[in-house]
């Protein structure tokens, strides 16, 4: 008896430290993610921009510091934005269509990058062809901000890591 009552705390133990475990590392993660934008920041000396797919928005950091934060429009069901660590590779005014100000991203599988949009109501929805959409005078703000060569990281779309947490299985 003294045997079966100490294995059933032994696993109401193990379950217990288990689940806080779980709990805790959510809070690793996200503190992870913001130590990972400070120390990139603060290698590449000045500016860093953090964008994360599932809150649809990017992060400017500087010095390691985020100073401002910006709604976006990222890609849609079959055109994902491509996650993963990028760099800023020319800047250019691409016309009104794209809200006049373009930055690109060294993404070899593509041409992608950040720009504005004519499309204003779309930001803050999963909507264009992989690229990241801004309002048109947020991008021309972070246009004059960053330089090429600024470090960008895409991270948490529905085919890039955990990041903040797991995400619903869709049949696709």
């Amino acid at each position: 008896m003294v045997l079966i009552v100490n294995r059933n705390r032994l696993h109401l133990l193990l379950i217990s430290i288990l689940a806080l475990s779980i709990l805790f590392s959510g809070s690793l993660i996200v503190a992870k993610k913001y130590s990972d934008a400070k120390n990139a920041a603060t290698d590449q000396e000045k500016y860093l921009i953090l964008i994360e797919i599932d809150e649809k928005l990017l992060y400017l950091f500087k010095e390691g510091e985020c100073i401002k934060k910006y709604p976006i429009a990222s890609g849609k069901k079959g055109w994902p934005s491509p996650i993963g660590d990028w760099t800023i590779i020319n800047k250019g005014d691409w016309g009104e269509g794209f809200g006049g100000r373009w930055l690109g991203l060294d993404v070899r599988w593509g041409k992608y990058g950040i720009h504005g949009t004519t499309k204003e109501n779309t930001i803050g929805r999963s909507a264009s062809h992989g690229c990241i959409r801004m309002y048109n005078r947020h991008i021309k703000e972070l246009y004059d901000i960053v330089q090429v060569g600024t470090p960008v990281i895409i991270r948490n779309g529905i085919f890039g890591p955990f990041g903040t947490g797991f995400r619903d299985l869709v049949p696709g």
